[in-house]
């Protein structure tokens, strides 16, 4: 008698630069990938945590307390499939509210996981928690590794004594993941790593297996909650949720120059906004449609973190090395570089090393020290090397990042940004200081910025408004814009009576409900001046004496 067999038909194969996925044709379902010439089992599925309800510790928008292990939806279905040139990219549903496209491209390393989740019926009354979980045959004795807020990685491992809420082991076991979460087998010498496109939770609670949390609704505010997840979007079923995922198989010695770059275009994506204009020439008419400070190429590991207009002539930069010493990778190194050569279209003639936050010097920051028991080879000196003040050589240890302030010749990006124009006034403000963006050791520099006011209608004054003096009645001085001639004065800000000043010989008033504005602080620095010490350059000049070369400046005065 003959036995009764089933036709198996060839997998679906889709290709990347490196690897080939195979895919069950009648479901969908990823089967394995077949990376120099070796096949590795490879699977990606949803699944999803009933949300425990029990009390006292329920699942809530603070809290992650699942009622067992993640759940099955069944099998999956392969909706369609296409191929265009070199991109290869399937549909599969999971359930009725979970869809999801897989992508491969013959030019890149990675898998792509473009999924729509939602909304999430709760008509049970049973909170659910989606996950997205990645499973190989890695052997990975429990360890996974997960970024610290994006930067610098944490290695961590399962602990099944561990428990979080309700003695669960899954709660205790779960971590952020800002950037990526990855695993590794050693013996065999690969790791998958899997970035996400914004902070989810994760881990890792089966050998070679990764999962994050990708949606939720609950159907009670749980634990530490001041609301329930329930939102019931613009259909009344619930928020709808789209994201990616990337997935790198490769051999652990290539992994980190493969992912980093990714990872880091991935969390400094940019923000798109939209704006209503006729045609393009009118709106290209009216702004910088592109713009570009970068000359020669940065070195691979280094990334441009920050390129920001500081005032008219400054520039505030910062430079990050993407790579960690523990990486597998010649980039995990030490680099230099010259900023000018980098900064090509930006002629520097000076730069400053600033603290990270960019509001003290370098050399002029203390900064505690703690025990620790990391050798010292894992560290950097934060003073920066040694650098001094003019220097344009920038050196970079891994994970550092270094912060300067630059002055450049002419104003930055062209974009020229304009100080008020100076109105006269008979306010005499005492003197020992002029406010400056000048640091301490007398280099000049334009005033502040950026330059801000508020608009006051009959309210009270701002906190953070400039005095630039008080009246002979102890009434503060604001910096006013004047309503007559749009000047800068300085003058009576009062929340009846609007801004009185005193110009050229004569008390203007901007009455009750009309508008006015006052100046407020922002990114100052006070000069010191003694006796005939000159005015720095871009000393906020409020006001005259009604005479030529009679400028009031805004200071404030030694007493002592």
């Amino acid at each position: 008698m003959a036995a009764l067999t089933r036709n198996r038909r060839a997998p679906i194969e889709m290709k990347g630069k490196s690897f080939t996925l195979q895919v069950d044709e009648t479901t969908g379902a990823i089967q394995s990938i077949t990376l120099d010439g070796k096949t590795h089992t490879l699977k990606q599925s949803f699944k999803w945590y009933k949300s425990w309800d029990k009390g006292p510790e329920d699942s809530g928008s603070y809290h992650f307390c699942p009622d067992g292990n993640a759940r099955d939806y069944g099998q999956q279905k392969l909706v369609s499939r296409h191929t265009d040139g070199g991109v290869h990219e399937l549909n599969q549903v999971f359930a009725d509210y979970i869809h999801q496209t897989v992508r491969t491209y013959e030019d890149q390393d990675y898998i792509e996981f473009d999924w729509t989740v939602g909304g999430i019926p709760i008509n049970d009354k049973i909170g659910k928690e989606i996950i997205t979980r990645f499973e190989s045959n890695l052997k990975t004795d429990g360890q996974f590794v997960t970024d610290s807020n994006g930067r610098q990685s944490m290695h961590r491992k399962y602990d099944p004594t561990k428990t979080g809420c309700e003695g669960k082991v899954i709660t205790a076991n779960w971590y952020p993941i800002y950037k990526q979460i990855s695993v590794q087998d050693v013996y065999q010498g690969l790791q998958m790593t899997v970035l996400n496109d914004r902070a989810q939770g994760g881990s890792s609670l089966i050998d070679g297996a990764v999962e994050l949390m990708v949606h939720r609704r609950l159907d009670r505010n749980g634990a530490g909650g001041s609301f329930k997840i329930d939102e019931p979007g613009v259909d009344g079923k619930g928020l709808e949720v789209r994201g990616k995922h990337y997935l790198f198989f490769q051999p652990i010695t290539e992994s980190p120059q493969l992912v980093r770059p990714l990872s880091e275009q991935l969390f400094m994506g940019p923000i798109e906004t939209f704006d209503k204009y006729t045609t393009r020439e009118e709106y290209s008419g009216k702004h910088t449609t592109s713009f570009t400070a970068i000359g020669d190429s940065l070195p691979e590991s280094v990334h441009l973190l920050t390129l920001e207009q500081w005032s008219d002539r400054e520039v505030l930069v910062r430079f990050e090395h993407m790579y960690e010493k523990g990486d597998n990778s010649p980039q995990s190194k030490d680099v230099s570089f010259d900023m000018q050569k980098v900064l090509k279209t930006l002629k520097i003639v000076n730069s400053v090393e600033m603290n990270l936050a960019a509001n003290e010097l370098l050399s002029e920051t203390k900064r505690m020290d703690w025990k620790s028991k990391q050798s010292s080879a894992d560290s950097f000196d934060i003073r920066g090397n040694g650098a001094v003040e003019g220097d344009l050589i920038v050196k970079l240890s891994p994970q550092q990042i270094r912060t300067y302030i630059l002055t450049i010749d002419g104003d930055f990006g062209n974009q020229n940004r304009v100080l008020p124009t100076v109105s006269t006034s008979e306010v005499t403000v005492p003197l020992r200081a002029t406010l400056s963006s000048s640091y301490p050791h007398n280099r000049s520099g334009p005033i502040f910025s950026p330059l801000m006011a508020t608009i006051i209608t009959k309210s009270t004054i701002p906190t953070g408004a400039y005095v630039a003096g008080y009246d002979a009645d102890k009434t503060p001085l604001n910096v006013c814009r004047h309503k007559v001639n749009e000047g800068l004065v300085a003058g009576k800000a009062d929340k009846k009576v609007g801004c009185v000043v005193t110009s050229e010989g004569k008390e203007v008033s901007v009455k009750e409900g009309q508008e006015f504005e006052v100046l407020v602080a922002q990114n100052v620095e006070w000069v010191p001046r003694h006796g005939e010490d000159p005015i720095p350059v871009g000393a906020l000049v409020v006001g005259n004496k009604g005479q030529p070369n009679t400028d009031t400046y805004i200071g404030r005065c030694d007493t002592h």
